[in-house]
């Protein structure tokens, strides 16, 4: 198994329009979910990337997964 494998099928990575095609794919595969959890770790010393990060998943990815449902785009 190597990063790339991982990126591409267990990790939800990328930029914003791939992170929200990445749970929309999750989501119809199990049948919808309510809760998102966001698991990071590595950011010790570079904090602002995680903050970033999270920014871009509040503002870019969770508008974007509204059609969704409501319980699930107010969890995140």
């Amino acid at each position: 198994m190597t990063v790339e494998y991982c990126a591409r099928h267990n990790w939800v990575v990328g930029s914003p329009a791939t992170v929200t095609e990445k749970i929309e794919k999750i989501y119809r595969e199990v049948g919808g979910f309510g809760t998102l959890l966001v698991f990071g770790f590595d950011y010790k010393h570079k904090p602002e990337a995680w903050h970033h990060s999270i920014s871009l998943l509040k503002n870019e990815v969770m508008p974007r997964l509204k059609h969704l449902g409501s319980d699930f785009v107010r969890a995140a």
